[in-house]
């Protein structure tokens, strides 16, 4: 079973915190979230709307990064961290809830948002680092910016390669946090053979899937115990 990175310890000073406005952005996250996007006319009506609270997230999120300084390596507060995994949480829903209307600009937006959130407080954990980088990258992809698409996906094949290595050594499955990071790296992996370009070895990443099938095909460890 792959090793798990020890938790960087959060300050629980208060005078440490900067000062966010989430309490006034979630209410406007959770209009947006309750819309039906689905035509034009509505997302005419509601653009400034929308546009104005992503840049008001943009914004809180980009104070989060600033205050979280080199974390996990230096030490935040526990504001500071709960209000960043606040806001990916958040970027996360608004992501999906794009996706599921057709709104690909703002699903664009919205992902950026959850991959920065993510980095600024979670970068040392795998399986909520993989699905935020592979989502951005999709939709950089689908709005024809497969350079930035591919930088993102070969990011998470160079730091998430190593996980595999960590099941060498027995036939156990995966835990629920390594199994989603290593179908991020997975799906990495085939999103960069599909495009052709040579950033990765083609047989480095070749390799990488079938470590990957063969790891998730293994029973989990709660299966173990039915």
């Amino acid at each position: 079973m792959a090793k798990k990175k020890p938790k960087a310890k959060r300050s629980t000073d208060k005078n440490a915190s900067a000062a966010f406005a989430m309490d006034q952005i979630k209410p406007k996250i959770e209009q947006i979230l309750a819309m039906d996007l689905r035509t034009e006319r509505v997302r005419q009506e509601k653009a400034e709307f929308v546009y104005q609270t992503l840049c008001e997230m943009a914004a809180e999120i980009e104070k989060v990064c600033k205050a979280a300084g080199d974390y996990p390596e230096g030490v935040i507060s526990g504001d500071v961290w709960l209000t960043g995994a606040d806001y990916a949480s958040h970027a996360q829903a608004l992501t999906q809830h794009f996706a599921e209307n057709g709104w690909l600009k703002h699903e664009a937006n919205a992902s950026s948002l959850w991959v920065q959130a993510t980095l600024a407080v979670c970068s040392h954990y795998h399986d909520l680092v993989g699905p935020a980088m592979n989502a951005s990258a999709d939709c950089s992809r689908r709005l024809g910016d497969i350079d930035r698409a591919v930088e993102m996906w070969t990011a998470v094949v160079k730091d998430f390669a190593f996980l595999l290595d960590g099941y060498d050594n027995g036939p156990g499955g995966t835990e629920d946090e390594d199994r989603v990071a290593i179908e991020s790296l997975r799906e990495s992996c085939l999103a960069l053979q599909a495009t052709g370009k040579k950033t990765v070895d083609s047989f480095k990443l070749g390799k990488l899937v079938s470590k990957a099938d063969e790891i998730l095909s293994r029973c989990t460890p709660a299966d173990d115990h039915e």
